[in-house]
């Protein structure tokens, strides 16, 4: 289902449960108001038969023409009332309202007879008897209306916040179901795509949504497969032609050493200066095309270790012993601290591969007569080896690109340096093959700590 059509039925749900909220709202309202109004009328009847009552009794005292016209009035304006009250409660009030008219003509007319003083007590008596029935009905059914209107008040009222109550809750059920179709599938292809961003081109972006996004995850999963296969081609492309590469370059790079030693005659000044700048760049080139090979090993998990249990401390003392030469061109010294470590299960050539690249660094970006510090110490199942320079540093959003291949982070870190952009990136899954971290912390303008852990105990 399409992400509109999505939104157009939670839309129609939401509109939905607002008019049936509106709907329930209003009946209970028009309940209210039909209690509201049987109480005005039950209370209006309730006080003109009252009154009704009372000019009666002033009537029958003082026997004027006005207070009969009175009460004929209203006995009729009460009538009218009444014939608008519905039936049922006040069908006993209608009959007995009857009767006291009958009975007040017949006071009346008894007025005019002579020893009529027997009958008109009577009637004056029956009359009085049906005036306080309907007085006392109409209380009853006046206060019995008022209790109504008043609990279907508070009917209405709790059933009105009930209703809001589950109203608010079905909205928030239909927006929380919606935007979770939406925004989960969203989330996921947001962190699928950063994982990818990362290299991992075998992660697949689980969404089986035929919308709108599923369309767009099928499309990220198959630009990483083409992605994959064209990693695959290009490792194999590095691989194949850095050998095809090296097959010509170890007899230049030994003809080119014989030549310098005099093994082939007797050379100028200027032929050894020649020939020495054509070993050096075969040498770097020779270099870079095993860096390569190395980097495609590490991409395509082919990178093989040859472990064996070994010291630490003695892998780290002979590498400084191999980098001193370079070290003293700039007058650099080494200042280490390696503790008393317990022999480790690792790749002496590889690791010793990782520290000739982290102190080769160290000696680049540090100043003549400078220091450098290498650390060893063991923390917690690992050991940690440290190796810290006073160079110009590493600003901290740059921390995280030089692991990556031919990164090299210009102007503030490699300005003016040599390098291929690999080392850092191979010290790395040379590591990560071990099951240990690398990580570089840095201050910038004040130097870098390059750091690497290896397992006590590989698993």
């Amino acid at each position: 289902m399409k992400i509109k059509a999505r939104l157009l039925i939670g839309a129609g749900i939401s509109i939905s449960l607002v008019l049936l909220f509106s709907l329930m709202v209003y009946v209970s309202f028009n309940e209210v108001a039909e209690e509201n109004e049987r109480e005005l009328t039950a209370h209006e009847i309730h006080k003109t038969v009252s009154e009704l009552d009372i000019i009666m009794y002033e009537y029958l005292t003082y026997r004027e023409e006005r207070m009969l016209q009175q009460w004929n009035s209203k006995y009729d304006s009460t009538a009218e009332i009444i014939e608008k009250a519905p039936e049922g409660e006040w069908k006993v009030i209608k009959l007995n309202y009857d009767d006291l008219k009958e009975l007040f003509s017949k006071i009346t007319a008894n007025y005019e007879k002579e020893d009529n003083s027997e009958l008109e007590e009577r009637l004056v008596a029956e009359f009085l008897i049906k005036s306080h029935a309907i007085i006392s009905d109409s209380s009853t059914i006046a206060e019995e209306a008022y209790n109504n209107a008043i609990l279907a008040q508070k009917t209405a009222n709790n059933s009105m916040v009930i209703t809001f109550i589950i109203l608010v809750v079905a909205l928030m059920g239909v927006s929380l179901y919606t935007a979770r179709r939406i925004t989960e599938p969203l989330y996921k292809l947001a962190k699928g795509t950063k994982i990818i961003g990362k290299g991992d081109l075998k992660h697949v972006i689980d969404i089986k949504s035929r919308d709108e996004i599923g369309e767009l995850a099928s499309a990220f999963n198959q630009m990483t497969n083409d992605l994959k296969e064209l990693d695959i081609l290009k490792t194999q492309f590095l691989t194949t032609t850095s050998h095809e590469l090296k097959t010509p370059i170890t007899p230049i790079i030994i003809q080119s050493q014989m030549l310098l030693e005099g093994s082939l005659g007797h050379l100028t000044k200027k032929q050894k200066k020649s020939a020495d700048i054509i070993l050096r760049n075969m040498e770097h080139l020779n270099k870079l095309i095993s860096d390569i090979l190395d980097i495609s090993k590490i991409q395509s998990a082919r990178l093989k270790l040859v472990s064996s249990k070994a010291q630490i401390g003695v892998c780290i003392k002979e590498t400084i012993e191999n980098m001193k030469p370079a070290a003293n061109q700039k007058k650099i010294i080494f200042i280490t601290k390696i503790a008393a470590l317990p022999k480790i299960t690792f790749d002496k050539g590889r690791i010793e591969q990782v520290l000739t690249n982290l102190i080769n660094n160290a000696i680049k970006f540090t100043p003549e007569k400078g220091k450098i510090m290498i650390e060893s110490a063991k923390q917690g199942d690992s050991i940690i080896v440290k190796v810290k320079d006073i160079g110009m540093g590493i600003k901290k959003e740059n921390l995280n690109k030089i692991f990556k291949p031919f990164a090299q982070v210009a102007p503030s870190y490699a300005i003016n340096q040599k390098g291929t952009g690999l080392g850092l990136a191979i010290c790395k899954g040379i590591i990560g093959k071990h099951g240990g971290k690398i990580w570089a912390e840095s201050t910038f303008g004040k130097g870098s700590t390059f750091s690497f852990t290896l397992p006590i105990k590989r698993r």
